[in-house]
């Protein structure tokens, strides 16, 4: 998939740049003024579109570098929120210098102001994001890891809360799963790992386990997708509600504010020539 996309940005290139070496080659012949600047605009347009589409080529390398196991998910996530975040602001920048139809000093200004606090604000959910799923990942681990002392102390079935389950078996014979997000190193706590249980009555019950190993044998404990969804959804519920209050508010008072600020200094501008 990863190549497919960068192969895809690439042929764009090839277009563009066909696109640029035409425009180039009528502007040496072009004599009428109006005609050569407007293919001049025309061609930064190509060049400057063109910069932005090889960002977001370079940006897609990421999918590739992922599938082959140099980027884990969480970083694959936030270098692609990231990425998408500000070719939104290069798009819009483009799209409001070169658009055919004309734009107002207002529209630009505004355009330019809604597309960087939406990126801001996408790449602080982003990261947020990453935190509450550290958060929980040192919850369960600290879970596990009292747990591990009950089974040294033959207390084995005093369980933390929210566990669904907890299976163990004998070391020899033991194989990596591979039905991880994140890969399942072998090590005395594994990465969090996600599994869909079906039930006589074909609902499906979503889960998230680890495997650690205790006293010579493999442990695995079962949580709840719940639990780790309300964790997640309570901060998208806030970011939610901040990018829309933000977008809202630029829309609505931002061009009120910039009038009453340039109708200000135009009136102290009248007083001084005065």
């Amino acid at each position: 998939m990863g190549s497919i996309h960068f192969l895809t940005f690439i042929w764009i290139l090839i277009v563009l740049l066909r696109q640029n070496l035409s425009l180039r080659k009528e502007l040496t012949l072009e004599s009428d003024t109006n005609s050569r600047i407007e293919k001049e605009r025309s061609l930064r347009m190509s060049r400057n579109f063109g910069l932005a589409i090889l960002l977001h080529a370079f940006f897609s390398l990421t999918y590739t570098l992922y599938g082959l196991g140099y980027l884990s998910f969480s970083n694959f996530q936030l270098i692609l929120t990231s990425a998408t975040s500000l070719q939104l602001f290069l798009y819009t920048v483009l799209y409001l210098n070169y658009f055919p139809e004309p734009s107002s000093f207002m529209i630009k200004i505004l355009g330019v102001s809604l597309a960087t606090v939406l990126i801001l604000l996408c790449v602080v959910a982003r990261i947020s994001f990453v935190l509450i799923e550290s958060h929980y990942d040192e919850a369960r681990k600290t879970e596990i890891e009292n747990l591990r002392e009950n089974l040294k102390l033959g207390r084995g079935h005093i369980l933390p809360k929210d566990v669904l389950y907890l299976i163990s078996s004998s070391d020899k014979g033991y194989t990596t799963r591979s039905d991880s997000s994140d890969g399942n190193d072998i090590g005395p706590i594994s990465k969090r790992m996600y599994r869909v249980l079906s039930l006589p009555e074909n609902k499906p019950v979503y889960i998230i386990w680890y495997t650690f190993y205790s006293e010579g044998r493999i442990y695995e404990i079962g949580y709840p997708y719940e639990s780790y969804s309300k964790m997640i959804h309570s901060i998208v519920s806030i970011i939610a509600l901040i990018l829309i209050s933000s977008s809202i508010f630029l829309i609505l008072l931002l061009p009120y504010l910039i009038r009453k600020g340039l109708r200000d200094l135009q009136t102290d501008r009248k007083k001084f020539e005065l």
